[in-house]
């Protein structure tokens, strides 16, 4: 993944995170990402939902 490290988002402001998705198979296919954060869990969770066709 790519993000600012060590920069702080402040409440009200957004921010940017790349990532690569390498999803294998065909069809709907989901992954999770973990992001550390200062929300009472410590943690959230990021759903990434993708439809992958067959190459004609």
């Amino acid at each position: 993944p790519d993000y600012p490290k060590n920069t702080p988002i402040a409440p009200g402001d957004s921010g940017q995170l790349t990532v690569n998705f390498n999803g294998t198979g065909m069809n709907k296919v989901t992954k999770t990402i973990r992001v550390e954060a200062n929300t009472a869990s410590g943690f959230e969770n990021i759903k990434i939902e993708a439809f992958i066709e067959a190459n004609n």
